[in-house]
């Protein structure tokens, strides 16, 4: 019942990886790929406490106006780019 799940597999990956590497296990790739599953063991308590589901859900659902303000200030910068680019070539040296 325990491996049902698919974060408990997550969970016992990353503990198998961590006792190997306080061996000194050499696995090669597999074995770091399996060492990066670790950084989601903390995603677990996403599902466990609501409130911080709710705070997760927010940050995801700003995604896209954060990009669309990171585009909008690409573009001024792009345009005093140019214009500095443009109008003030030669003034400072």
């Amino acid at each position: 019942k325990y491996f049902q799940e698919v974060w408990n597999i997550i969970d016992f990956a990353a503990v198998i990886a961590s006792v190997m590497d306080m061996l000194n296990v050499t696995g090669g790739s597999a074995l770091r790929l399996i060492r990066m599953l670790r950084v989601l063991r903390p995603l677990r308590m996403i599902n466990r406490r609501p409130e911080l589901k709710l705070v997760v859900e927010a940050l995801l659902l700003s995604v896209p106006s954060v990009v669309n303000v990171g585009i909008v200030c690409a573009i001024f910068l792009l345009l005093f780019g140019i214009f500095g680019v443009t109008f003030l070539k030669g003034t400072f040296y």
